[in-house]
């Protein structure tokens, strides 16, 4: 021990943090089968009608992807894709 009290009570702490903000930006099962979708060029009525969910599903889905990775267009998102392990790249 450093002699600092609560110094494991604040590491802790930060790992819940951290955690919970993970947690938060996780992606659900939904929003993984439409970036699998955007990441081979289906439109999002192409995706609406494999999903079997509305246009504006798919847009809104869409929509809590990038703001979830941070991405400004598709391209970035299929890299977070690759980069995440949620696609692979066949050759």
């Amino acid at each position: 021990m450093s002699g600092y009290p609560c110094q494991g009570t604040q590491a802790q702490g930060s790992n819940q943090r951290a955690a919970s903000i993970e947690k938060r930006f996780a992606l659900s099962g939904r929003e993984t089968d439409v970036l699998r979708c955007l990441s081979i060029s289906k439109s999002n009525k192409e995706t609406s009608m494999s999903l079997g969910i509305s246009i504006k599903t798919v847009e809104t889905y869409r929509w809590r992807l990038m703001m979830k990775t941070q991405a400004r267009t598709v391209a970035q998102l299929v890299h977070y894709a690759i980069r995440h392990g949620i696609i692979e790249i066949q050759e």
